[in-house]
Protein backbone atom coordinates (compact mmCIF):
# COMPACT_ATOMS: atom_id res chain seq x y z
CA UNK A 1 0.00 0.00 0.00
CA UNK A 2 1.24 3.49 -0.79
CA UNK A 3 1.60 6.20 1.83
CA UNK A 4 -0.71 9.08 0.85
CA UNK A 5 -0.78 10.58 4.35
CA UNK A 6 3.00 11.04 4.40
CA UNK A 7 2.94 12.73 0.98
CA UNK A 8 0.03 15.01 1.86
CA UNK A 9 1.62 16.10 5.13
CA UNK A 10 4.98 16.67 3.41
CA UNK A 11 3.39 18.79 0.68
CA UNK A 12 1.47 20.86 3.21
CA UNK A 13 4.58 21.50 5.31
CA UNK A 14 6.52 22.45 2.21
CA UNK A 15 3.93 25.00 1.16
CA UNK A 16 3.65 26.47 4.66
CA UNK A 17 7.39 26.69 5.31
CA UNK A 18 8.57 27.91 1.93
CA UNK A 19 5.56 29.75 0.54
CA UNK A 20 5.57 32.73 2.86
CA UNK A 21 9.36 32.98 2.84
CA UNK A 22 9.52 32.97 -0.95
CA UNK A 23 6.90 35.68 -1.28
CA UNK A 24 8.63 37.90 1.30
CA UNK A 25 12.12 37.33 -0.07
CA UNK A 26 11.15 38.15 -3.64
CA UNK A 27 9.87 41.66 -2.98
CA UNK A 28 10.69 43.90 -5.89
CA UNK A 29 14.09 42.30 -6.57
CA UNK A 30 14.88 40.85 -9.98
CA UNK A 31 14.28 37.11 -10.12
CA UNK A 32 17.07 34.69 -10.87
CA UNK A 33 16.85 31.42 -12.74
CA UNK A 34 14.01 32.49 -15.04
CA UNK A 35 15.03 29.74 -17.45
CA UNK A 36 13.15 27.43 -15.07
CA UNK A 37 9.94 28.98 -16.43
CA UNK A 38 10.62 27.71 -19.95
CA UNK A 39 8.12 25.18 -21.36
CA UNK A 40 9.48 21.68 -20.72
CA UNK A 41 9.02 19.57 -23.83
CA UNK A 42 7.61 20.00 -27.32
CA UNK A 43 4.05 19.37 -26.15
CA UNK A 44 4.33 22.17 -23.58
CA UNK A 45 5.81 24.62 -26.09
CA UNK A 46 3.06 23.89 -28.64
CA UNK A 47 0.26 24.19 -26.05
CA UNK A 48 1.48 27.55 -24.82
CA UNK A 49 2.59 25.82 -21.59
CA UNK A 50 -1.04 25.04 -20.68
CA UNK A 51 0.01 21.62 -19.35
CA UNK A 52 -0.60 21.76 -15.61
CA UNK A 53 -3.83 19.71 -15.51
CA UNK A 54 -3.56 16.59 -17.70
CA UNK A 55 -1.43 13.59 -16.66
CA UNK A 56 1.51 13.27 -19.05
CA UNK A 57 5.03 11.90 -18.78
CA UNK A 58 6.48 15.16 -20.12
CA UNK A 59 4.66 17.47 -17.66
CA UNK A 60 6.65 16.56 -14.55
CA UNK A 61 8.23 20.04 -14.33
CA UNK A 62 4.84 21.80 -14.60
CA UNK A 63 3.18 19.76 -11.85
CA UNK A 64 4.98 16.82 -10.21
CA UNK A 65 1.64 15.10 -9.51
CA UNK A 66 0.96 14.56 -13.22
CA UNK A 67 3.18 11.49 -13.51
CA UNK A 68 1.48 9.60 -10.67
CA UNK A 69 -0.65 7.54 -13.06
CA UNK A 70 2.18 6.26 -15.22
CA UNK A 71 2.15 2.50 -15.65
CA UNK A 72 5.46 2.16 -17.51
CA UNK A 73 9.04 3.18 -16.86
CA UNK A 74 10.21 5.89 -19.27
CA UNK A 75 13.20 7.78 -20.58
CA UNK A 76 12.49 11.21 -22.12
CA UNK A 77 14.85 13.57 -23.93
CA UNK A 78 14.04 17.22 -24.72
CA UNK A 79 16.12 19.60 -26.82
CA UNK A 80 15.18 23.27 -26.75
CA UNK A 81 16.43 26.23 -28.77
CA UNK A 82 15.44 29.88 -28.55
CA UNK A 83 17.17 33.19 -29.31
CA UNK A 84 18.51 33.44 -25.74
CA UNK A 85 19.91 29.97 -25.02
CA UNK A 86 19.87 26.24 -25.81
CA UNK A 87 19.11 23.37 -23.45
CA UNK A 88 19.00 19.59 -23.35
CA UNK A 89 17.06 17.69 -20.68
CA UNK A 90 17.02 13.99 -19.77
CA UNK A 91 14.30 12.43 -17.59
CA UNK A 92 14.06 8.95 -16.10
CA UNK A 93 10.71 7.90 -14.59
CA UNK A 94 10.37 4.64 -12.67
CA UNK A 95 6.92 3.30 -11.73
CA UNK A 96 6.29 1.10 -8.71
CA UNK A 97 2.95 -0.42 -7.71
CA UNK A 98 4.10 -0.20 -4.10
CA UNK A 99 5.37 3.35 -3.62
CA UNK A 100 4.38 5.31 -6.74
CA UNK A 101 6.53 7.03 -9.38
CA UNK A 102 10.12 8.18 -8.91
CA UNK A 103 11.74 10.57 -11.35
CA UNK A 104 15.13 12.14 -12.01
CA UNK A 105 15.65 14.98 -14.51
CA UNK A 106 18.86 16.74 -15.54
CA UNK A 107 18.76 19.89 -17.65
CA UNK A 108 21.85 21.55 -19.15
CA UNK A 109 21.36 25.11 -20.43
CA UNK A 110 24.01 26.74 -22.60
CA UNK A 111 23.19 30.38 -21.96
CA UNK A 112 25.99 32.20 -23.81
CA UNK A 113 29.56 32.10 -25.11
CA UNK A 114 31.32 35.47 -25.33
CA UNK A 115 34.78 35.97 -26.90
CA UNK A 116 37.40 37.59 -24.65
CA UNK A 117 39.89 39.87 -26.39
CA UNK A 118 43.12 41.69 -25.57
CA UNK A 119 43.52 45.50 -25.96
CA UNK A 120 44.38 45.00 -29.63
CA UNK A 121 41.13 43.14 -30.28
CA UNK A 122 42.67 39.69 -30.64
CA UNK A 123 40.59 36.83 -29.27
CA UNK A 124 42.30 35.27 -26.24
CA UNK A 125 39.60 33.08 -24.76
CA UNK A 126 35.92 32.29 -24.39
CA UNK A 127 33.62 33.18 -21.50
CA UNK A 128 31.00 30.45 -21.18
CA UNK A 129 27.79 30.72 -19.15
CA UNK A 130 25.88 27.53 -18.28
CA UNK A 131 23.05 26.52 -15.95
CA UNK A 132 22.58 23.02 -14.53
CA UNK A 133 19.34 21.77 -12.95
CA UNK A 134 18.89 18.41 -11.26
CA UNK A 135 15.33 17.51 -10.25
CA UNK A 136 14.22 14.54 -8.13
CA UNK A 137 10.47 13.79 -8.16
CA UNK A 138 8.08 11.58 -6.23
CA UNK A 139 4.39 11.21 -7.16
CA UNK A 140 1.61 8.84 -6.12
CA UNK A 141 -2.13 8.31 -6.30
CA UNK A 142 -3.88 9.36 -3.11
CA UNK A 143 -7.58 8.50 -3.23
CA UNK A 144 -10.83 9.39 -4.98
CA UNK A 145 -9.18 10.62 -8.19
CA UNK A 146 -6.59 12.71 -6.32
CA UNK A 147 -2.84 12.48 -6.93
CA UNK A 148 0.06 14.32 -5.35
CA UNK A 149 3.72 14.96 -6.10
CA UNK A 150 6.86 16.61 -4.75
CA UNK A 151 10.08 17.66 -6.48
CA UNK A 152 13.42 18.84 -5.16
CA UNK A 153 15.58 20.93 -7.52
CA UNK A 154 19.27 21.74 -7.35
CA UNK A 155 20.05 24.76 -9.57
CA UNK A 156 23.68 25.62 -10.33
CA UNK A 157 24.94 28.51 -12.49
CA UNK A 158 28.53 28.76 -13.79
CA UNK A 159 30.67 31.36 -15.53
CA UNK A 160 33.89 29.76 -16.83
CA UNK A 161 36.78 30.88 -18.98
CA UNK A 162 38.52 28.83 -21.66
CA UNK A 163 41.88 30.39 -22.45
CA UNK A 164 42.74 33.88 -21.13
CA UNK A 165 39.90 36.25 -20.21
CA UNK A 166 41.70 39.37 -18.99
CA UNK A 167 41.51 38.52 -15.29
CA UNK A 168 37.77 37.84 -15.42
CA UNK A 169 37.15 35.48 -12.51
CA UNK A 170 35.12 32.29 -12.70
CA UNK A 171 31.85 32.55 -10.80
CA UNK A 172 29.43 29.92 -9.53
CA UNK A 173 26.18 29.94 -7.61
CA UNK A 174 23.86 27.26 -6.26
CA UNK A 175 20.37 27.28 -4.83
CA UNK A 176 17.80 24.70 -3.74
CA UNK A 177 14.13 24.70 -4.75
CA UNK A 178 10.97 22.71 -4.10
CA UNK A 179 7.87 22.02 -6.26
CA UNK A 180 4.63 20.56 -4.89
CA UNK A 181 1.49 19.67 -6.85
CA UNK A 182 -1.94 18.08 -6.79
CA UNK A 183 -4.02 16.60 -9.59
CA UNK A 184 -7.73 15.79 -9.41
CA UNK A 185 -10.07 13.97 -11.80
CA UNK A 186 -13.65 14.51 -10.56
CA UNK A 187 -15.77 11.36 -10.79
CA UNK A 188 -18.92 13.43 -11.24
CA UNK A 189 -17.73 15.21 -14.44
CA UNK A 190 -16.52 13.20 -17.39
CA UNK A 191 -13.11 14.07 -18.87
CA UNK A 192 -12.37 17.02 -16.61
CA UNK A 193 -8.85 17.36 -15.21
CA UNK A 194 -7.77 19.87 -12.56
CA UNK A 195 -4.29 20.72 -11.34
CA UNK A 196 -2.64 23.00 -8.79
CA UNK A 197 1.06 23.37 -8.09
CA UNK A 198 3.54 25.63 -6.36
CA UNK A 199 6.78 25.89 -8.32
CA UNK A 200 10.36 27.03 -7.70
CA UNK A 201 10.09 27.83 -4.01
CA UNK A 202 13.61 28.22 -2.69
CA UNK A 203 16.50 30.23 -1.38
CA UNK A 204 17.81 33.31 -3.22
CA UNK A 205 20.66 32.57 -5.64
CA UNK A 206 23.93 34.09 -4.43
CA UNK A 207 26.77 34.38 -6.94
CA UNK A 208 28.96 37.18 -5.54
CA UNK A 209 27.58 38.24 -2.16
CA UNK A 210 24.39 38.25 -0.10
CA UNK A 211 23.48 41.79 -1.18
CA UNK A 212 23.34 40.67 -4.81
CA UNK A 213 21.37 37.46 -4.14
CA UNK A 214 18.30 37.17 -6.37
CA UNK A 215 15.03 35.42 -5.43
CA UNK A 216 13.83 32.35 -7.28
CA UNK A 217 10.92 32.67 -9.77
CA UNK A 218 8.25 31.24 -7.46
CA UNK A 219 4.91 30.63 -9.15
CA UNK A 220 1.50 29.29 -8.19
CA UNK A 221 -0.11 27.40 -11.08
CA UNK A 222 -3.83 26.72 -11.40
CA UNK A 223 -4.88 24.56 -14.36
CA UNK A 224 -7.92 22.89 -15.91
CA UNK A 225 -8.55 20.79 -19.04
CA UNK A 226 -11.73 19.38 -20.56
CA UNK A 227 -12.50 17.15 -23.55
CA UNK A 228 -15.18 19.04 -25.51
CA UNK A 229 -16.08 16.75 -28.44
CA UNK A 230 -18.01 14.46 -26.09
CA UNK A 231 -20.74 17.11 -26.04
CA UNK A 232 -21.33 16.93 -29.80
CA UNK A 233 -20.43 13.35 -30.79
CA UNK A 234 -20.05 9.97 -29.15
CA UNK A 235 -16.63 9.14 -30.57
CA UNK A 236 -13.73 7.83 -28.55
CA UNK A 237 -11.33 7.91 -31.52
CA UNK A 238 -11.16 11.66 -32.10
CA UNK A 239 -10.77 13.89 -29.04
CA UNK A 240 -10.33 17.60 -28.55
CA UNK A 241 -8.97 18.82 -25.24
CA UNK A 242 -9.06 22.50 -24.28
CA UNK A 243 -6.70 23.49 -21.49
CA UNK A 244 -5.91 26.68 -19.60
CA UNK A 245 -3.29 27.52 -16.97
CA UNK A 246 -2.84 30.60 -14.81
CA UNK A 247 0.70 31.30 -13.51
CA UNK A 248 0.68 33.65 -10.53
CA UNK A 249 4.02 35.15 -9.35
CA UNK A 250 4.40 35.08 -5.57
CA UNK A 251 6.07 38.50 -5.58
CA UNK A 252 3.56 40.15 -7.93
CA UNK A 253 0.08 38.54 -8.12
CA UNK A 254 -0.92 41.29 -10.53
CA UNK A 255 1.58 39.91 -13.02
CA UNK A 256 -0.45 36.72 -13.58
CA UNK A 257 -0.08 35.22 -17.06
CA UNK A 258 -2.74 33.07 -18.73
CA UNK A 259 -1.93 30.20 -21.09
CA UNK A 260 -4.46 28.48 -23.36
CA UNK A 261 -3.99 25.35 -25.48
CA UNK A 262 -5.88 22.84 -27.61
CA UNK A 263 -4.98 19.20 -28.35
CA UNK A 264 -6.60 17.20 -31.14
CA UNK A 265 -5.84 13.48 -30.96
CA UNK A 266 -6.62 10.57 -33.28
CA UNK A 267 -6.87 7.19 -31.55
CA UNK A 268 -4.27 8.40 -29.03
CA UNK A 269 -1.65 7.89 -31.75
CA UNK A 270 -1.41 11.19 -33.63
CA UNK A 271 -1.60 14.55 -31.90
CA UNK A 272 -1.90 18.12 -33.18
CA UNK A 273 -1.36 20.99 -30.75
CA UNK A 274 -1.85 24.73 -30.75
CA UNK A 275 -1.67 27.26 -27.96
CA UNK A 276 -1.04 30.75 -26.70
CA UNK A 277 1.23 31.76 -23.82
CA UNK A 278 0.65 34.97 -21.91
CA UNK A 279 4.34 35.30 -21.02
CA UNK A 280 7.15 33.60 -19.14
CA UNK A 281 10.82 33.70 -20.02
CA UNK A 282 9.94 35.13 -23.44
CA UNK A 283 7.16 37.58 -24.34
CA UNK A 284 3.67 36.49 -25.38
CA UNK A 285 3.78 33.79 -28.04
CA UNK A 286 1.72 31.35 -30.08
CA UNK A 287 2.76 27.74 -30.52
CA UNK A 288 2.05 24.79 -32.82
CA UNK A 289 3.26 21.20 -32.80
CA UNK A 290 2.61 17.59 -33.70
CA UNK A 291 3.22 14.33 -31.86
CA UNK A 292 3.21 10.62 -32.54
CA UNK A 293 2.94 7.73 -30.09
CA UNK A 294 3.50 4.28 -31.47
CA UNK A 295 4.13 1.12 -29.49
CA UNK A 296 6.67 2.16 -26.86
CA UNK A 297 7.94 5.27 -28.64
CA UNK A 298 6.90 8.92 -28.49
CA UNK A 299 8.08 11.73 -30.75
CA UNK A 300 7.01 15.38 -30.75
CA UNK A 301 8.16 18.61 -32.41
CA UNK A 302 6.95 22.15 -31.78
CA UNK A 303 7.69 25.75 -32.61
CA UNK A 304 6.60 28.96 -30.94
CA UNK A 305 6.22 32.31 -32.69
CA UNK A 306 7.44 35.17 -30.55
CA UNK A 307 7.57 38.90 -31.19
CA UNK A 308 11.03 39.57 -29.75
CA UNK A 309 14.07 41.68 -30.50
CA UNK A 310 16.44 38.85 -29.50
CA UNK A 311 16.59 37.60 -33.07
CA UNK A 312 14.49 36.02 -35.77
CA UNK A 313 14.96 32.42 -34.58
CA UNK A 314 11.70 31.35 -32.92
CA UNK A 315 11.84 28.80 -30.07
CA UNK A 316 11.95 25.20 -31.28
CA UNK A 317 11.68 22.01 -29.25
CA UNK A 318 12.06 18.31 -29.99
CA UNK A 319 11.05 15.54 -27.55
CA UNK A 320 11.61 11.81 -27.69
CA UNK A 321 10.45 9.19 -25.20
CA UNK A 322 10.65 5.43 -24.84
CA UNK A 323 8.76 3.14 -22.46
CA UNK A 324 10.39 0.02 -21.12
Amino acid sequence: MRAPNVLAIGALLTLLCFGGAAGQAAGSARECCRELLSPAGARALALGDAVGARPNFAAVLANPALVARLRDDMIIVHTYENPAYESTAFSLLIQSDVIGVLGLTYNLMNVAEIPATDPQGNETGILKFTNHTLTATYATDLSGGLSGGLSYQLFHVRQDCRGFCNAVESLTGTTHLVDAGLHYSPTFVRDLELGASVLHLGFPLQVKNAEQAAPTPSRFRLAAAHEVLQHVRADSVVKLWIATDALIPFADPGGTSLNVGAELSLAELVFVWGGYSGGGVLPESAGIGVGLEYNRFSLAVARAFVNTTLGDADPFQLSFGIRF
